[in-house]
């Protein structure tokens, strides 16, 4: 009895005193808030925040108070929140509690709820789900092809039995299967077929498919490390050649598969990878050479069949790629510096994803966690904001307005004003860094594609980023001006695609009764209290594509110091506005275009765009049927349209390319399909996309030199495409070549005695890894502020 006290006791020490360890990297966190908190911030000013609250007409209140509707989660202890939107405009939503098994919460439990109409209301239906238990990491996962597909993972503890739990109606009704393994991740649906999904499983790390939404599982392959579908529905698999152990082994010998038939065969496309990732049209390897462990980026533009190496510097074992965004043509790749530097250079690719010049240098880039503030404005084309680390150690924002062509400070708001002494001040946007480091600060920029120009984000205005005295600011063009609108971090959502803005407190003052909401941009806007009891808000939630009327803020009260109830309270705001917006209610708008008498033409990648964008007066709908319109007129190239060629860079503020400095000074070459080419350039080359004609013409010629490179001996370690077994027959032939090899290697070896061979043979081991990538989404479009596509030194998914 007293070991078995003494060991419950040790059990409780160590539990204190892992929740009283600080967190990896905190100490890294502590230095970087503290220099961000020194950061000299702007002058008080007359809050325009505050100026522009206007009180709620006694109407408006009627029909707001008429159309709010809270539901309490009664009777569940869940700490954790699961929500899903189901298909396009139905008003489904599913919610999923969870209480994860642990030491102190004993067994596991869920609850699954489901509404029809946008949350105002929920059925609880925990009673359709086989098994007792779901853990949160696996959650809820519906078909992204086809949103009435949903699939829940559930088990039992003993015995312990994993199932299979889908529905094709939206969770109206559910179908369980039991699993002939557990599940280690989420599973993945295929892209067009909706009843073929991916699993990936605990015990040797197989990858299972099923044709049929679960009935019937097929195993694919063992000691799988990971998998991707490409668009078109093919298959990339890497595994561990020794079928032994999934963990990297050393220096990465990973082979990359893919197979085109549902994994029925698998054809080899390369072998020794690193990492591997997705994106656009292009696939992307990393290559590790074992002579002195650098790894290079290799691109295929045809699913594998042939790599070319991709033009940027190798990195080392202490250094990694990050894939930021691609489109179908064009890719951003981070390429980080060597040492803990939290920084390194931005790069951007030609159409070809081959050949990369300089877009940013020193740009921000935390080692100690996928952090990087990159974010594409989906609201308006070509626009990209990021940070950089200055000299000093401090962070500032940019803004690209040409797809990363030129970056250049944050144009601050004319009313504020910079702090005395400060020469440099302008807005600094807050995003993923400041996150890491302040927990106040909870949502990254946010933009919309129907929502033309408009971005809504939390900033400081000072010489550099700062954590401190953070508000919300709106830009209504694209990010070229920007205004105070409310004071304090906020959640925030854009909805009936830019016609209302909604927020609510977040961060420091935790307990929230009120919502404030703007029809004009941002402009001015209401209050209104939707919740007698006040209550911890933990995000805003509404449906994606930002087309809803409806908004739920969801949150918890507390009961007693150890239990609370979960609420969600939904706003319909579809009476307020209830008039359909008429053609008269919008106004032309230019896109990039400036102040009047700017000599700026307003043309950007090539050409001028006019918006039909709704009247800010205009109190009307904009409706779920509405689409952006748009007409665009080619202009003249300028040197605008150009960005610095491979072997360039711009220096800040400055509009010329540089040659980067290099010991040898040549033209520059680039290996493409195992020749050697030469560019003639002049430092620019159009930026991918850029749409102008005529104009200024900056030349540049590639010249083919009779010379193999390093792609050719990939080539000779990657055979092209075969069936399954053409491919074991090549590699019997090759056994055989290198037996007859070793063989009169021997006997060269006995004839000479001791003398060395001034001539080694060996294989160059390119290594592929499995690079991460996230799904290819919107480089111009993602959220990609707070995920990269693809890091090819990470083990877990990033892009999605």
């Amino acid at each position: 009895m007293a070991q078995v006290v003494f060991l419950l006791l040790l059990v409780l020490v160590l539990l204190v005193a892992a929740s009283a360890a600080p967190e990896p990297g905190r100490a890294w966190r502590r230095f970087h808030a503290a220099r961000l908190g020194r950061s000299a911030a702007a002058s008080p000013t007359p809050s325009a925040a505050s100026a522009n609250r206007t009180l709620l007409p006694t109407q408006m209140l009627e029909q707001l108070r008429r159309n709010t509707h809270k539901f309490e989660f009664e009777n569940n202890l869940s700490k954790s929140v699961t929500l899903a939107w189901v298909g396009d405009g139905t008003g489904v939503v599913l919610v999923l509690t969870t209480l994860d098994f642990s030491v102190l919460n004993g067994p596991g439990d869920f609850s699954l709820y489901r509404s029809e109409n946008y949350g105002k209301n929920f059925t609880e239906i925990t009673g359709l789900i086989s098994g007792n238990n779901v853990e949160s990491e696996l959650g809820i996962l519906v078909d992204p092809g086809n949103a009435n597909r949903v699939v829940i993972l559930s088990s039992t503890m003993m015995p312990m039995i994993w199932f299979f739990v889908g529905s094709k109606d939206g969770g109206r009704n559910f179908v369980s299967h039991t699993l002939p393994f557990q599940p280690l991740a989420q599973m993945q649906f295929h892209p067009t077929l909706p009843d073929v999904l991916l699993a990936h499983s605990v015990a040797d790390y197989s990858l299972y498919i099923t044709t049929d939404f679960g009935i019937s599982w097929r195993l694919l392959h063992q000691f799988v490390f990971m998998y991707k579908w490409s668009s078109n529905g093919t298959l990339f698999i890497t595994t561990n050649p020794l079928m032994s152990d999934v963990f990297r082994p050393p220096l990465g010998k990973f082979l990359m598969k893919r197979s085109t038939d549902l994994g029925l065969t698998f054809t080899t496309v390369a072998q020794n990878v690193y990492s591997f990732g997705l994106g656009g049209p292009f696939l992307y390897a990393s290559i590790v050479f074992s002579a002195n462990m650098t790894r290079v980026v290799h691109v295929s533009s045809d699913q594998g069949n042939s790599w070319n190496i991709a033009q940027v510097p190798p990195v080392k074992e202490d250094q990694f790629y990050s894939i930021l965004a691609a489109t179908q043509d064009m890719i951003f790749m981070h390429v980080d510096e060597s040492g803990d530097s939290g920084h390194g250079t931005l790069y951007a690719s030609d159409d070809r994803g081959l050949v990369f010049s300089v877009s940013l240098q020193r740009h921000l880039y935390n080692n100690q966690g996928v952090v990087t503030d990159f974010t594409n404005v989906t609201s308006l084309r070509g626009v990209l904001l990021t940070s950089q680390i200055n000299e000093d150690g401090t962070v500032r924002s940019l803004i690209s307005f040409d797809r990363g062509g030129e970056w250049r400070p944050i144009q601050k708001p004319a009313s504020s004003r910079c702090a005395s002494g400060s020469e440099q001040c302008s807005l600094h946007i807050l995003g993923n860094y400041a996150m890491s480091l302040d927990s106040t600060v909870l949502q990254v920029p946010l933009s919309e594609p129907n929502a033309v120009g408009i971005v809504i984000a939390h900033g400081t205005v000072a010489d550099a980023m700062a954590v401190e005295d953070v508000d919300v600011y709106v830009s209504d063009d694209g990010g070229y001006t920007w205004t105070q609108v409310l004071e304090g971090p906020h959640h925030y959502a854009v909805l009936d695609s830019g016609g209302l803005l909604v927020a609510v407190p977040s961060g420091a003052v935790l307990m929230q009764d009120t919502i404030k909401f703007s029809t004009d941009e941002g402009q001015t806007w209401y209050e209104y209290t939707f919740t007698a009891q006040k209550m911890v808000v933990s995000g805003l939630a509404s449906e994606p594509g930002a087309k809803s009327m409806n908004v739920s803020v969801w949150g918890y009260r507390m009961l007693s110091y150890a239990e609370h109830v979960w609420v969600v309270v939904t706003i319909d705001f579809q009476e307020l506005l209830s008039r359909d917006c008429e053609d008269s209610d919008y106004l032309q708008w230019k896109a990039h275009e400036r102040a009047p008498g700017d000599t700026w033409d307003g043309c950007v990648l090539g050409l001028h765009e006019t918006f039909y964008r709704l009247r800010k007066a205009s109190l009307c709908r904009n409706g779920r049927d509405y689409e952006v319109t748009a007409s665009s007129v080619a202009c003249p190239c300028t040197s605008d349209d150009y960005m610095c060629d491979y072997g360039f860079y711009r220096p800040d503020g400055k509009d010329d390319c540089v040659a980067e400095d290099k010991a040898d000074r040549t033209l520059p070459h680039i290996c493409l399909s195992g020749e050697v080419e030469e560019i003639k350039t002049q430092g620019f080359r159009k930026i991918p996309g850029d749409r102008c004609v005529g104009g200024v013409e900056h030349t540049r010629q590639l010249i083919t030199i009779n010379k193999t490179c390093t792609y050719s001996l990939l080539r000779t370690l990657v055979a092209p495409a075969t069936a399954m077994s053409t491919h074991t027959g090549i590699v019997l032939a090759m056994t055989t070549i290198l037996s007859l090899v070793l063989l009169l290697s021997g006997l060269l070896l006995w004839r000479r005695m001791c003398k060395r061979s001034p001539y080694v043979f060996k294989y160059s081991e390119l290594k592929q890894n499995e690079e991460e990538t996230e799904q290819d989404e919107h480089l111009l479009s993602v959220d990609v502020a707070a995920k990269s596509l693809y890091r090819d030194d990470s083990d877990e998914e990033i892009l999605e």
